[in-house]
């Protein structure tokens, strides 16, 4: 039975599947939205697929009882199962032109209706019921073309309908030019290719919650970022990019299956001078895995643009595909500054297993962020005295052409040893250059350590020659240390 309407200003419909009354409920329900249209601001539909066309006839009759609406949202599911087409709905703006806000779950706009898009604040497509491939690009893109007041766009698990090409030419990304907040929870695959479709400007608030593929696994060969299997092996090629694109390939099993294009963070930081405008003012990256093991990178600007990417894991998902995601997420972040040069990135986060970043990939990102002045790691690995994932950052960090502009390094939670404590200091010695005007590069205003140790004796870091001699170069340097040593036990 229809839930009557409520006069707070707005009036909602609830059709339970299978009904008989819902159509003489549905005629109510419009009777009285007619009586009372100056009262009411938000209409809200959940009915079944069966039920549209229904609706669709009430809407069409409202005839300047609409005036004063500003929100609609409409709901509709398919008792019947899934449906193979994609319903629509028509707004006409003659009957609708104080609407701001629409919602539509499980159906689509149907494209006569563009004199309400080009009004809309706010657009939520969400569940598109129909097959992959469904929406035509040129049945969705003059959606967004006709969105020039949009602020708000969201999408959930819509963009995946849309029958993107690769194989077409952007010649230029749409502009959505009043657009501050942005959602997209959708197939990974999908998102990369909206992107590419649309420029979303500099001051964005953009979340991104990605979904793999059900039958994706990475190359157990790629396990520490495809990267390293396409750049150059010597330090003197690797900055080598031309070959930079091949990292997103990813091996198929089967030789008939479409190839997938991408590596599974590859659309985050796309590689590509037509890159969209937020990413290019992105200065502050934060990469880590949260709670529940899924990949997640924060990126602000100066301004108020952010981009708050997830790639969403799932329970069976293997250790090694996270490992992969995390290093496939440097590799792109690497690949974007090192093409997209006006992009300043200073400050960068890292909360991983550094155990199971390779040195390729570090030098890889240190040679293409020439303008970062803070990197801070937080070692969330294993505690094994045998720890090497610090020591191999501290040695690609050893050349002052690494990150010349780094100034500030923290690092937490890697296993304290003789072998880290001499790697920091020759790290800190070589970084002391001078060019041949006088200017120096490299040096380190601040050094960080908040180190864990297996036992009382690594603990006592005061003992150890090595540290001693650490502590002494640091007090005629000018570079500031602090260094502190807690027990595994004790964490």
């Amino acid at each position: 039975m229809a839930q009557p309407p409520k006069f707070d200003g707005s009036a909602s419909f609830n059709a339970a599947d299978g009904d008989t009354e819902t159509f003489e409920d549905l005629k109510i329900m419009f009777e009285r939205v007619q009586a009372r249209a100056r009262d009411i601001r938000t209409l809200s539909f959940h009915v079944d697929l069966v039920f549209l066309s229904t609706l669709q006839d009430y809407i069409l009759s409202l005839h300047g009882a609409a005036d004063n609406l500003i929100n609609i949202e409409i709901h509709v599911s398919s008792s019947g199962g899934q449906s193979h087409h994609l319903p629509h709905i028509r707004l006409p703006v003659e009957l609708f032109p104080s609407l701001r806000s629409l919602t539509l779950d499980g159906v689509y706009i149907h494209e006569s209706s563009a004199g309400v898009i080009r009004q809309l604040h706010a657009l939520k497509l969400w569940n598109c019921p129909a097959r992959s491939g469904a929406v035509h690009p040129n049945n969705f893109m003059p959606i967004l073309r006709n969105a020039v007041s949009l602020h708000t766009l969201h999408f959930n698990r819509f963009l995946f309908a849309v029958a993107f090409s690769d194989d077409d030419i952007v010649q230029r990304p749409l502009q959505l030019p009043r657009l501050t907040n942005l959602i997209c929870e959708d197939a990974i695959h999908s998102i990369r290719q909206f992107f590419q479709e649309v420029d979303i400007g500099p001051h964005v608030h953009a979340t991104i919650i990605a979904q793999l593929p059900r039958a994706y696994e990475p190359d157990p060969t790629a396990m520490y970022g495809p990267v390293c299997m396409v750049l150059p092996r010597t330090s003197d090629d690797v900055m080598g990019f031309d070959d930079i694109e091949r990292m997103y390939s990813e091996p198929q099993l089967d030789p008939n299956e479409e190839p997938v294009e991408y590596g599974p963070v590859g659309w985050i930081f796309p590689s590509d001078r037509d890159s969209p405008t937020l990413l290019k003012a992105i200065k502050y990256v934060t990469l880590s895995r949260n709670s529940n093991g899924e990949m997640e990178l924060v990126g602000t600007s100066d301004g108020p643009g952010e981009l708050k990417c997830i790639v969403s894991a799932r329970s069976s998902d293997s250790p090694l595909l996270k490992y992969h995601l995390m290093s496939s997420a440097l590799c792109t972040i690497s690949a974007h500054l090192a093409i997209q040069r006006e992009t300043h990135l200073q400050t960068l986060h890292i909360t991983a297993e550094l155990d199971f970043i390779r040195p390729t990939t570090w030098r890889l990102l240190f040679h293409a962020t020439p303008h970062l002045t803070d990197l801070r790691l937080h070692d969330t690995g294993r505690f094994i005295p045998l720890s090497v994932g610090a020591l191999i950052v501290f040695n690609e960090l050893s050349s002052p052409i690494a990150a010349p502009r780094l100034q500030r390094v923290t690092l937490h939670g890697s296993m304290v040893s003789v072998r880290l404590i001499e790697a920091i200091h020759a790290t800190l010695a070589s970084r002391r250059h001078v060019t041949p005007t006088g200017q120096p590069v490299g040096i380190l205003e601040s050094l960080g350590l908040d180190l864990l140790a297996i036992d009382a004796a690594s603990a006592n870091v005061e003992a150890i020659p090595e540290y001693s001699a650490l502590v002494k170069w640091v007090k005629g340097s000018g570079t500031k240390l602090t260094m502190q040593v807690a027990l595994v036990s004790d964490v």
